[in-house]
């Protein structure tokens, strides 16, 4: 390979810079810039903080790229279909190009299966909202997403009817040829079969030589207990198929926690706001409260101000925390005659002037500011 071919605007990709990208020698120049703009997005080290994993996946997106457009420069072109027929191992788009043959040889390989074989289908992301109880007990979804998957009528192969492949002529079947001059001799991919081995007589009708179709994923996934709001987690192989009978993708979840309408939680501690009697504050007493497992009684010690946080130990998140109940003390709303009555001498016992009806306001001011309100 001359020393040319070697400077692309940066290192040259330990991997082919197609399959990089996830897109094949006959894709257009469209897909070819959505597939990058795709995936440097998912990767740009302003959305993964100091991952260096996706620092070094962004760094091999860009070098696959500057590659591709180097050679799209030097006017290499690929074969017509109607003289090469599509290639079984690495032909997957419906698309082609103006990429050249010459463009397979670029990349050397060690055997017939270096590198090879269909691409890893696309992830599939998924936000999925549950309610706050499933967040801290658990459930399971049953999952309906559009997807693509194996086409049933070549069985991913691209292939009419899954058998019309012949050996490719050009390398009778290994996969690579020896190219150069002058003795120096080195083994590159087919240009015809691009490393398959084997060419495609007919392509599958139903996919038209995708080796997939759009379809309906149906995936069951098990939320775990105790899970976080924006929490993500990844199904294996449950995103979309690969182009011919390649790896399919991930799923990736990001779970999105209702808010509840009276709980709320930090970390395994649940906080509650428990309404008490104002009488009960005062004079102490049992009142019944709200937990995630249902009501339960909670003791309530006299002479409880307002926001006063009492705790029922055991009862957050699946028994691993605790409840904190913030007490909100209950002012009723309408008094009767009899209760104006009581609540006149309570005050004039605590050396209160005697209150009329239109003072009743300013009491009612003076209840909340000790907190009952």
């Amino acid at each position: 390979m001359s020393r040319k071919h070697r400077q692309t605007g940066g290192r040259f990709p330990a991997r082919n810079p197609f399959q990089v990208l996830g897109v094949n020698p006959y894709a257009s120049d469209l897909e070819i810039k959505q597939a990058f703009r795709r995936l440097a997005k998912k990767y740009h080290p302003d959305q993964n903080g100091d991952n260096p994993v996706s620092e070094e996946r962004f760094k091999e997106l860009n070098n696959a790229y500057d590659t591709i457009v180097s050679l799209q420069r030097k006017g290499a072109r690929l074969p017509r279909e109607s003289e090469t027929g599509r290639a079984a191992g690495f032909l997957r788009s419906r698309s082609q190009s103006r990429f050249g043959s010459r463009i397979a040889g670029f990349f050397r390989s060690d055997s017939r299966d270096h590198d090879m074989g269909g691409a890893r289908g696309e992830d599939i992301e998924r936000t999925v909202r549950i309610s706050f109880t499933d967040a801290v007990k658990g459930t399971t979804l049953d999952l309906h997403t559009d997807a693509y998957t194996p086409c049933v009528h070549c069985d991913g192969t691209a292939a009419e009817g899954g058998s019309a492949f012949s050996t490719c002529p050009k390398c009778r079947g290994v996969g690579h040829v020896l190219e150069g001059s002058g003795g120096y001799l080195i083994r590159e991919f087919c240009p015809r079969c691009l490393g398959g081995g084997s060419v495609i007589k007919t392509r599958c009708r139903r996919c038209r030589g995708d080796g997939r179709i759009k379809g309906i994923n149906s995936v069951k996934v098990k939320i775990p207990p105790n899970v976080e709001n924006n929490a993500r987690f990844v199904v294996r192989g449950k995103g979309n198929a690969g182009k011919l009978n390649g790896p399919a993708g991930d799923m990736i979840i990001t779970v999105s926690v209702a808010e509840h309408p009276y709980f709320s939680r930090k970390g395994d501690d649940i906080y509650y706001n428990a309404a008490v009697p104002f009488t009960t504050a005062v004079l102490g007493g049992a009142t019944i409260v709200q937990t995630i497992d249902g009501p339960v009684k909670m003791t309530v010690p006299p002479n409880t101000n307002g926001h006063t946080i009492l705790r029922l130990k055991g009862r957050g998140v699946n028994g691993v925390g605790d409840q904190y109940n913030k007490i909100i003390i209950d002012v009723p709303s309408r008094l009767t005659e009899k209760e104006r009555r009581l609540l006149r001498s309570f005050a004039h016992l605590h050396g209160d002037p005697v209150i009329d009806g239109k003072k009743q306001g300013m009491f009612r001011r003076f209840l909340s500011i000790l907190g009952f309100s």
